[in-house]
Order: structure tokens, then sequence, then C-alpha cells
């Protein structure tokens, strides 16, 4: 897997969140699509190497931390579509910005673990 694409995948949700919240989104955001952690390219990439990488406290917090930036992102576009989009723009700024450096953080050390172990 490209660690780098989905870091970048991950990073761009921000700017996706942001504009859906200001309402300049031409998107159709799901929050029921949006909080599965099995769908997008890291996410397959975990549940795929579950089996093996599993032992890994780094890979076990990477999916957790992964789990809920996935549901923290369905949050805001649930808090939007209801109407609530300072609630929603409270939440992005706040524990989904915080989420999601976190996890950024750790899938680089999980990128740097696997190119290691898997030259």
């Amino acid at each position: 897997m490209n660690f780098l694409d989905a870091l970048n995948a991950h990073i761009m949700w921000k700017q996706r969140l942001k504009s859906y919240v200001a309402g300049t989104s031409e998107e159709q955001l799901d929050p029921e699509v949006i909080c599965l952690d099995n769908q997008c390219l890291l996410g397959k990439w975990i549940y795929g190497n579950q089996d093996t990488l599993s032992h890994s406290e780094l890979f076990e917090k990477v999916r957790r931390m992964h789990a809920t930036f996935h549901e923290s992102a369905a949050d805001i576009v649930r808090l939007t579509q209801k109407g609530k989009a300072d609630d929603a723009q409270r939440l992005l700024n706040g524990g989904y910005a915080d989420i999601s450096h976190q996890l950024q953080g750790l899938i680089l050390k999980l990128a740097r673990e696997h190119d290691y172990q898997h030259p």
C-alpha cells in the first residue's frame, strides 16, 4: 500500500468537510457511508492485514484512531444535515482536527514500521 496516498486522502477530508459545513460543496455526503472505516484505501489495508499485524500495538492504535476518524467525519455531516452548522464547525475545528492530526502521525509511524519490516 502507498501510505502517502492514504495519508493525503485523509488530509483532503478536512477540506471536503469544511466546504460541506459552509454550504459551498456540491457533494452529496452520506454519513452512513462515511462512518465505514473499511472502505477507503487505508481501511482496506487495515482489515486486510488485521490477522498478521494485530499483535502490533501501533497497528491497533491506527485501527482504532482510523475508526474514530471516520465516525467523527460522519458526525460532522450528520450535524450539518440537521441544520447545526455551528456545532459541526466546532467539531471540525476541535475534536475532528485533533483526531485527524493524531491519525496522520500514526500513519507515518506505521509506514516507517511497515517499510522497515517489509523492505
